[in-house]
């Protein structure tokens, strides 16, 4: 991962479905008829039937691709070593973020609780039961993630575009995500007190919740543009 400065790049962002606070995917349940790609035969999720449409087919294979934004809101611009580090911490949370074990906790199979809508809220009742292992397809996650600087106000966040094939109907859960991000940061910042770390050029521990967001994109050519957007350098980058 690559800390870049976008102060030259700009991608409207206004097309994507904004899933809100649980990450609802209603993709998942607008596939039509003979477009629909089935589980097969054999697979470990051939036994769940779909919760839409024809209830007696097996469950229509899935791709979910959410676009997150991760920000500490931390910047030590002024202290080139400090803010250097703050981007190697950064950048070790995202790859933490990445791990199995990880995702397991911030992205929820059926409902999170948080379902106001009752259409959604009824579609991930019914993958209530549905196991993490039978149901995301094999190789099917793609994490791709990078660090960048903003170039206003020079707070160091991260973009990442989280992509998972699956059976079954799954949510990113921002709560669980933001606190999960405040305990990987702060596991990673020495036991010292914020003058010592001063001293020490490295960033604070985080306190508050860190700013997340979540979007859902369609199911297109966008994760395309977005993996341009979230690799999009520039010289004269620190």
């Amino acid at each position: 991962m690559v800390a870049r400065d976008r102060s030259h790049s700009a991608v409207n962002f206004s097309a994507p479905v904004s899933v809100g606070t649980a990450g609802i995917d209603k993709a998942q349940v607008t596939a039509r008829g003979k477009h629909v790609k089935r589980c097969p035969v054999g697979h470990k999720a051939h036994h769940l039937r779909d919760y839409k449409g024809d209830t007696s087919q097996p469950r229509r294979l899935i791709e979910s691709n959410f676009f997150i934004t991760v920000n500490p809101n931390q910047t030590y611009h002024t202290n080139p070593d400090r803010q250097a580090n703050t981007i190697k911490v950064l950048e070790a949370v995202i790859e933490d973020l990445a791990a199995t074990n990880s995702l397991k906790q911030y992205v929820v199979i059926g409902p999170t609780g948080k379902d106001n809508n009752p259409r959604m809220a009824g579609a991930a009742a019914q993958c209530a039961n549905d196991k993490w292992e039978e149901v995301i397809e094999d190789g099917g996650i793609q994490f791709d993630g990078n660090v960048e600087v903003g170039p206003n106000k020079n707070r160091v966040h991260a973009h990442i575009l989280l992509e998972i094939r699956h059976y079954s109907f799954l949510q990113v859960d921002i709560g669980r995500l933001q606190r999960l991000t405040r305990l990987l940061w702060n596991s990673r910042i020495p036991p010292v007190s914020d003058g010592e770390l001063e001293l020490r050029n490295w960033p604070k521990k985080i306190t508050k919740l860190p700013y997340t967001n979540v979007k859902l994109m369609p199911q297109s050519n966008w994760t395309e543009v977005i993996k341009a957007y979230i690799h999009k350098a520039h010289s004269g980058i620190v």
